[in-house]
């Protein structure tokens, strides 16, 4: 692994908390802002997700000419543009919502697409499972102290001091790009053509079924209702079931690169489909403890593997002249289907309650066995 992979890899750490801190603490605010609505919290999230194919092809000839590393610093610094609307939250005026949600859209859309991009170019097909175990595993390290402190910046600052925090880190991320080099996208005007390959369609299958059996965020969000909606209770829990996750996820990668990735997809949707049931039984602190360590676990070695697969699929038989379209596609349809699967959860929540999301997740996974 080069020096320019460890700048990259400095560079993914601090922007995820970054990221985090809104992504989860953000949505916990508005929740309480908005009267412990789940609707309403979850909602505004999903459309980041539903805008970024819209946001992509609009900015993608800017980010075709000025290549990958300014566009990864734009997607940082806009990302800090987007805390701004925050701090006139408690006015409830939906303005300053919608310049979020377009401003944190726009900046994911910035910062993911090179990131993906750089992630194909610094890993390796025989040995991807163990580098992408240690970068993760890196990631996880940093970002086990992003929920203590979103959870007490929030308990005792609300949304500034999720704001300020955010903004701390997005700065961080941004200095280690300087080190890393850059690279041009070369979109072809046939990009959607593209859809009728096997392997993009395998890639956008497997996309589709993650994100909607991915009700990590409900629940985040039960477990904040269940210790009474204290941001500092739930930021402890939060991050002793990520700390244990580590060694886990080491032990895995290194594992998974001489064994049958797609063996282990089948297997994770059963186990999946287990663990979302286990979370409409929890009764107790204890049990929620357990169940969210293993759904920490099982969460993070499903990413981990289907990454390994997506990246394998996206440069299958080196077609690095495809390799930019790939990315744009998957990144399209991979935020669409995240935005729709928050979306349809939200209303599942409003009609049949946490339950029936839960359950609605253990079907879904079940799909997975079918890849």
């Amino acid at each position: 692994m080069t020096k320019s992979f460890y700048y990259f890899i400095a560079n993914n750490g601090f922007q995820r908390i970054a990221f985090d801190l809104v992504g989860l603490f953000g949505v916990l605010y508005l929740y309480k802002l908005f009267g412990n609505s789940v609707e309403l919290s979850i909602g505004l999230l999903s459309l980041i997700y539903i805008l970024m194919p819209f946001f992509t092809f609009l900015f993608l000839p800017f980010m075709e000419k000025i290549g990958t590393r300014k566009s990864i610093i734009l997607g940082g610094t806009i990302s800090v543009l987007s805390v701004i609307p925050m701090f006139y939250f408690e006015t409830r005026i939906w303005l300053y919502f919608a310049l979020w949600v377009c401003l944190a859209s726009i900046a994911k859309v910035f910062y993911y697409i090179p990131y993906h991009y750089y992630t194909v170019k610094f890993t390796e097909g025989n040995g991807r499972g163990k580098q992408m175990s240690f970068v993760n595993s890196l990631i996880l390290f940093l970002s086990v102290l992003t929920p203590l402190i979103g959870g007490f910046a929030t308990q005792y600052w609300g949304v500034v001091g999720i704001a300020m925090m955010t903004i701390f880190f997005a700065i961080l991320a941004v200095i280690p790009l300087f080190k890393i080099e850059d690279y041009h996208f070369k979109i072809s005007e046939n990009m959607m053509g593209l859809l009728v390959q096997p392997d993009l369609q395998q890639t956008l299958k497997l996309l589709v079924i993650t994100e909607f059996q991915a009700k990590e965020t409900f629940w985040q969000l039960y477990i904040f209702i269940f210790v009474g909606s204290s941001f500092g209770n739930f930021g402890i829990i939060i991050s002793l079931a990520t700390l244990l996750t580590i060694p886990l996820l080491l032990f895995f990668g290194k594992f998974s690169d001489h064994h049958n990735k797609k063996w282990f997809i089948r297997v994770h949707g059963v186990v999946s489909s287990i663990i979302w049931v286990a979370c409409t039984l929890v009764n107790s602190l204890f049990q929620v403890v357990f169940v969210d360590i293993l759904n920490k676990v099982n969460y993070n070695i499903r990413n981990q593997t289907l990454g390994i697969v997506l990246y394998d699929l996206a440069n299958k038989d080196k077609q690095d002249d495809l390799l930019d379209e790939k990315i744009i596609l998957r990144e399209s349809f991979d935020n669409l289907a995240l935005g729709l699967g928050l979306l349809s959860g939200a209303v599942i929540v409003y009609f049949f309650g946490f339950a029936g999301v839960f359950i609605f997740a253990a079907i879904v996974a079940l799909l997975f066995t079918r890849v």
